[in-house]
């Protein structure tokens, strides 16, 4: 099978740990079903609306591209658990330092509590939509410039869920 044309994998059944490593679905989106273990998933660079159900263990989301999930091809993560699931965003960084600004209503609170000063990367969580977004170019507005994910049944998200090196 061609790395970058991958459109579903059904691993929910598998009990122990599972690595999958620069995974690229196709540009039309693909669907991945983890399993129960400690799952740790290296999304690929192609674009497209993917839906991830992670498992019941403590698994790991790395993005490596911003094009991986976006405004216009946005994934859907089920089964993301605040304080136990990680999501490493290292590679997405334009800036040295991110920081995680909390969890928001509405998508003008969201917007509003970005940080604009010293090229500070914001990571914000906005409720209404279940959507996290990092402003990847650190200007201050959510865009389609910057990447975002719809975590499906997600409340609240902490700082705890991220990684800001390449080791989970």
């Amino acid at each position: 099978m061609d790395g970058n044309s991958l459109s579903f994998l059904d691993a929910k059944v598998l009990t122990g740990d599972l690595i999958l490593t620069n995974t690229g679905f196709s540009a039309q989106g693909g669907t991945i079903m983890l399993g129960a273990g400690n799952n740790r998933l290296t999304l690929g660079s192609m674009p497209g609306p993917d839906m991830i159900f992670l498992g019941s263990g403590a698994d790991t989301l790395i993005y490596i591209t911003t094009a991986q999930s976006s405004p216009l091809a946005m994934d859907t993560i089920s089964g993301f658990v605040s304080g136990t699931d990680i999501l490493n965003i290292t590679a997405l960084a334009a800036y040295p330092h991110s920081y995680f600004v909390g969890n928001h209503a509405t998508f003008a609170l969201a917007q509003g509590a970005l940080i604009t000063a010293n090229g500070q990367t914001s990571i914000v969580y906005q409720q209404d939509a279940n959507i996290l977004w990092i402003d990847i170019d650190a200007d201050g507005t959510l865009s389609n410039l910057d990447w975002c994910a719809k975590f499906s049944g997600v409340s609240t998200i902490n700082s705890a869920n991220f990684r800001s090196s390449s080791t989970p």
